[in-house]
């Protein structure tokens, strides 16, 4: 009968120890990074978002302007005043809409919450004068997910 030494079992373990260790470091890296390039694919959404409405302002003559696959988290809130604060235009010069899909809820016009994260185009259309603002000038629509046709 011969008898194995406890010694050499041991060490086993413990490399197993260690491979386990590194390997839960490296996932944990992993899911940093690609937390990390969600949280910049937002912000760099956000700052398309507001660029396409700034571009739409500035030409204020019925085309339509398109930021295509901007990146949304759930739970983000878009009010029809803080866009047009940061347009520098009117409170009421702006107007939300939607498409129909469930992630999308679209109060009034002036709000629109997302139900869940989502990949979409937004679509800008400002006028010189509306006629359901006539004051407003420029007058923009803002639509997340639904195409604006070229006259409304």
């Amino acid at each position: 009968m011969k008898i194995c030494n406890n010694k050499g079992q041991a060490f086993d373990v413990f490399k197993l120890l260690i491979g386990a260790a590194i390997g839960l470091a490296i996932l944990i890296i992993i899911i940093s990074i690609i937390n990390y390039l969600e949280t910049w694919k937002i912000d760099v959404s956000k700052k398309l978002l507001a660029e396409g409405l700034d571009n739409a302002v500035q030409t204020p003559n019925g085309e339509v302007v398109v930021r295509k696959n901007l990146t949304f988290q759930k739970g983000q809130v878009f009010s029809a005043k803080s866009l047009a604060a940061s347009a520098g235009i009117g409170g009421d010069c702006i107007e939300l809409q939607s498409s129909s899909i469930s992630a999308f809820s679209l109060e009034g016009g002036q709000f629109l919450e997302l139900r869940s994260g989502i990949l979409s185009n937004v679509f800008y259309q400002c006028f010189q004068s509306y006629l359901p603002n006539p004051d407003c000038r420029p007058y923009c629509i803002v639509s997340f997910g639904k195409e604006l046709k070229k006259n409304p």
